[in-house]
């Protein structure tokens, strides 16, 4: 039987683990604005301000 879709990810770049803050709707129409803007959605703009706050820098990613 033939498999289909992408390969799996490495362990590594999967995302499970969750972060859950509470906030008011104005608060959330104003992040989810701002990623619009950033050209991406929330999780992904909320990833890079925290990681830049943070100075966290993630590990480039493989070419394959």
């Amino acid at each position: 039987m033939v498999r289909t879709g992408r390969p799996p990810k490495d362990e590594l770049d999967r995302k499970g683990v969750y972060i859950q803050i509470r906030m008011s709707a104005e608060e959330r129409a104003a992040y989810k604005a701002a990623a619009n803007k950033a050209g991406t959605n929330t999780s992904e703009w909320a990833r890079r301000l925290l990681s830049k706050a943070a100075g966290y820098k993630p590990r480039k990613k493989k070419k394959t």
